[in-house]
């Protein structure tokens, strides 16, 4: 019930199999051999193969196996390759305690939680409530006083009726530390004391004025009789500051190309309506120094893509809805490209990084392979 992300920041990096497999080595060196644990991550982020991004390959993965191999006491060391092949399966979900590690790290990995922190029965802990002379120790006392209670109210009969206890509670969805900074304890003078968790925050609230002028693109979702008029709409605005975070709008793109909604489909609990999701990225240069910087190529780029216009036709209305569905289909395949192709190509470059001509090259290409010729000169 417990998903500790104590490691170093380097290491949200990593891709899912290593960061699930990375996950498993440090829980079976818990709870006796936390001194082990903190050198193998200590010595995964100071590996040579690790420069910005471990390599989510067979090569890298060969690096981790190496590093817990120099981890095991030389007394008694376990059976290498049937130890290894067992992480591997664990990481991969196999088993109980296997299928529990990978899930949690999937569910952590998608919330946007910073590193380090500590998930308790799906509430945020921020390091300064669980480390100095703060503890982990009065949150799960906390937790344990809960589960008595609803014992003892008849809340709780079974252990197959403790997920349902721990989500009734309420289990963090997401988290962004300007958005929502009020679902994470804080530590400290300030923060929620006792394991305490409220199911009230204070949410940013964005001013409305400058996002009726901003382009939406659209979910692309199956057909309802009543149209999108039944559906209930949810907005999602991506500012982009740093050629870092240029990966993000891959992984929304993606979303909006081929959205995920099987998991509410199937809770037979909730009863949630249609919906569908809008999308605008935005990419911030006001910071950057001047013009001709790659993150001001890569914003006349992403503002081209989502503010040309065809030139007018002279179809009916029907027409005009088809080329506008086409249109949007077009805007996010583009950005899933540059999403994808903008941290590729800053992985081969020196220390200078990408620069602006590199953005160019690249956003042509993707009109080139993306965008309907006929719309290339509006762009």
């Amino acid at each position: 019930r417990v998903t500790a992300l104590q490691g170093a920041p380097e290491l949200r990096l990593l891709g899912p199999l290593l960061a699930a497999c990375c996950a498993r080595v440090i829980a079976g060196y818990f709870p006796k051999k936390t001194a082990r644990a903190r050198a193998y991550l200590k010595a995964l982020t100071e590996s040579s193969a690790f420069s910005g991004r471990w390599p989510d390959t067979e090569e890298g993965m060969s690096t981790m196996k190496a590093l817990w191999v120099e981890s095991l006491p030389t007394e008694n060391p376990p059976d290498i390759e049937t130890t290894w092949n067992a992480i591997l399966d664990a990481a991969r979900g196999g088993g109980r305690r296997g299928s529990a590690i990978a899930n949690a790290t999937q569910y952590a990995s998608g919330l946007g939680v910073p590193i380090p922190s500590m998930m308790v029965n799906g509430k945020l802990l921020l390091k300064a409530a669980y480390s100095g002379q703060h503890s982990i120790l009065p949150t799960i006392a906390y937790e344990q006083q809960g589960f008595q209670q609803a014992i003892y109210q008849g809340q709780l009969q079974s252990e197959e009726g403790i997920m349902d206890l721990v989500a009734a509670s309420g289990l963090l969805t997401a988290y962004h530390k300007d958005i929502t900074p009020d679902v994470a304890q804080q530590g400290g003078e300030e923060g929620m004391q006792g394991g305490r968790q409220t199911n009230e925050a204070l949410y940013l609230q964005l001013p409305a004025k400058p996002l009726l002028t901003v382009p939406f693109l659209k979910s692309i979702e199956p057909s309802l009789e009543s149209g999108d008029s039944g559906r209930l709409t949810f907005f999602h605005v991506l500012v982009i500051r740093n050629l870092e975070q240029v990966h993000l709008m891959h992984a929304f793109a993606s979303h909006m190309l081929a959205p995920d909604r099987g998991a509410l489909a199937s809770n037979k609990k909730l009863s949630v309506p249609p919906f569908s999701s809008h999308w605008a990225p935005l990419v911030e240069t006001s910071t950057t120094g001047g013009g001709g910087t790659a993150l001001s190529q890569l914003a006349a780029c992403v503002r081209a893509a989502m503010r040309f216009e065809p030139a007018p036709g002279s179809g009916n209305a029907g027409e005009a809805a088809d080329e506008s569905s086409s249109l949007n289909r077009q805007r996010l395949l583009l950005l899933k490209f540059l999403g994808a192709a903008v941290p590729a190509a800053a992985a081969t470059q020196d220390a200078a990084g990408l620069q602006a001509n590199h953005i160019r090259e690249l956003c042509e290409l993707a009109v080139d392979k993306k965008i309907d010729p006929k719309y290339k000169k509006a762009i």
